[in-house]
């Protein structure tokens, strides 16, 4: 997802993204219903591998959740 615009206040730092169509991982739930176990690996690697990307760059998200 590429990122298209930085904004930064005195007090907070914004990253403008592409959106990203489809829903969040819990309306993927909600949907599908039961996640197959090797699905559910697939995804939480990729989960994994990003918050692993952010953290290299000094990034921190408090808010890590499935939504809603």
């Amino acid at each position: 997802m590429p990122l298209l615009n930085v904004a930064e206040t005195p007090n907070d730092l914004f990253l403008i993204l592409e959106y990203a169509p489809g829903g969040d991982l819990y309306d993927y739930v909600e949907k599908e219903g039961a996640v197959p176990e090797k699905k559910a690996k697939k995804l939480f690697c990729q989960i994994l591998s990003a918050v692993l990307y952010c953290h290299q760059l000094n990034v921190a998200h408090r808010d890590i959740k499935p939504g809603r």
